[in-house]
């Protein structure tokens, strides 16, 4: 399935250059949710790229910005931790 993945701020694509932290989980029930901290190489802007896979149903992309710098922060210590 191919989604839209382009910065909130300028709609610049974000592609694996501007990935700067990610993160993997799964449910109970079986979907996966994959977790992208992007920033923009055009605007800088911060975004959040969720991606679900579920278990059953459709995929689903959610891209949440522009992030402040310390929701970004945020985002990048859940991720390492």
């Amino acid at each position: 399935m191919s989604f839209l993945r382009k910065c909130p701020g300028c709609g610049e694509p974000l592609t694996r250059a501007t990935c700067q932290s990610t993160s993997w989980e799964r449910s109970p029930y079986g979907d996966e949710f994959s977790d992208e901290l992007h920033q923009c190489t055009q605007c800088h802007a911060w975004s959040l790229m969720t991606f679900v896979d579920r278990f059953s149903g459709s995929d689903e992309l959610k891209i949440e910005g522009p992030l402040t710098e310390e929701e970004a922060e945020a985002q990048k210590t859940r991720m390492s931790s």
